[in-house]
């Protein structure tokens, strides 16, 4: 079994505990604020079939009274979801079960939306913070800034190769930054070892199909050679990472993607 089928099947295990443990969940009045996503309605399919919807409190309230200022995701049945989208930080109360999912984090699954225009003053009065930008210092890679469209804590390494992070929070952000650390650390191993699985399985596709007629046939040096790395990419399911290249017009403006884990070494090269 491959390193991706690996991930797949692992996933699913941890969706099937999950919703094991929603179901022995109570019911509960939850009122949040929805994160930079808002609630469109998007729609997925579950690795049981199902069609589900989801979306992500950038601060809640449980019924307590307690605000939590930790993302909370959440996914529902998408039957039961919004018919219109709910845009970005707009208050909603749902009728949903907590548990903790196998990766370590509380998530979600609402049966119903009450009320998609809440009101609560003190969730209102966190907006304004939510919208401001993030911003952590490392000391051995410098800044990175929150992109709150993707989710990713977007940084440079070199001035000339993009450094990112998926995650939305500084406590998401230090989970990652050990694999970063390691990857960048060893970094001339593991562009070698991407360009080889690059050669093996791209030259002869350059050569026999991409390369037009006036172009010479490419060794397996010239190929690595117009291999630029032009970001890594740290994902937020344990320890993989994509490294990207820049194939300088070999295959007409398209990048070579390799994704790597550190168990598993690089694992394809594709387009």
């Amino acid at each position: 079994m491959s390193d991706t089928e690996d991930f797949f099947a692992k996933l699913e295990r941890e969706d099937k505990a999950f919703l094991d443990l929603i179901s022995t969940a109570k019911d509960e009045e939850l009122y949040g604020v929805l994160n930079l996503d808002g609630a469109a309605g998007n729609s997925f399919k579950s690795s049981s079939g199902e069609e589900r919807t989801r979306f992500t409190f950038a601060a809640w309230k449980s019924r307590d009274g307690t605000i939590h200022t930790d993302e909370l995701y959440v996914e529902m049945l998408l039957e039961n979801g919004p018919e219109t989208p709910i845009y970005p930080y707009k208050l909603i109360h749902v009728r949903a079960r907590l548990a903790l999912h196998p990766c370590g984090e509380l998530r979600g699954w609402a049966s119903e939306i009450v009320n998609k225009n809440y009101q609560d003053d003190e969730l209102k009065a966190l907006i304004p913070v939510l919208k401001s930008p993030v911003t952590i210092e490392d000391p051995q890679f410098g800044n990175f800034k929150l992109n709150r469209s993707v989710g990713w804590f977007e940084g440079t390494l070199n001035e000339d190769v993009e450094l990112s992070l998926q995650a939305k929070t500084k406590k998401q952000f230090s989970a990652l930054l050990p694999t970063a650390q390691l990857v960048v650390n060893n970094l001339k191993i593991w562009v070698e070892d991407a360009k080889a699985l690059a050669v093996k399985e791209l030259l002869e596709t350059y050569n026999t199909g991409w390369r037009d007629e006036q172009s010479p046939t490419l060794k397996e040096n010239q190929f690595k050679d117009t291999l630029l790395l032009t970001s890594i990419s740290f994902h937020d399911c344990g320890d993989h990472f994509v490294l990207l290249f820049d194939a300088q017009d070999l295959f007409t403006h398209h990048s070579v993607s390799v994704p790597c884990s550190l168990k598993s070494g690089c694992i394809e090269a594709k387009l």
